[in-house]
């Protein structure tokens, strides 16, 4: 009876998966599918360049505009001649 209570019970060599290396695990998965799904989305595009189809278009709204640097701008008044900085600064370049 000792032996069929035994072999009932859950074996206590058996491996156990830790949280930690699960979670590592499922990391390693989502990089993997998310480098297999920007792989397929190069292969559409090119696919479609090929073939002569216009890719939907995307929802961006416009260009805009840069705005000039500060060390642009410094290097802009270096450049002019003295008393056109203050043209520049009302909005008009001499």
């Amino acid at each position: 009876m000792a032996g069929l209570v035994t072999a009932c019970e859950p074996r206590s060599g058996r491996r156990r998966r830790r949280p930690e290396k699960e979670v590592s695990e499922l990391r390693k998965q989502v990089a993997h599918m998310e480098r297999e799904c920007a792989r397929k989305q190069a292969l559409l595009r090119a696919s479609q360049r090929a073939a002569g189809i216009q890719a939907p278009a995307s929802k961006a709204k416009g260009k805009r505009r840069r705005r000039p640097t500060v060390r642009a701008l410094k290097m802009v008044d270096a450049l002019q001649p003295p008393g056109a900085a203050e043209h520049r600064e009302e909005g008009v370049l001499a």
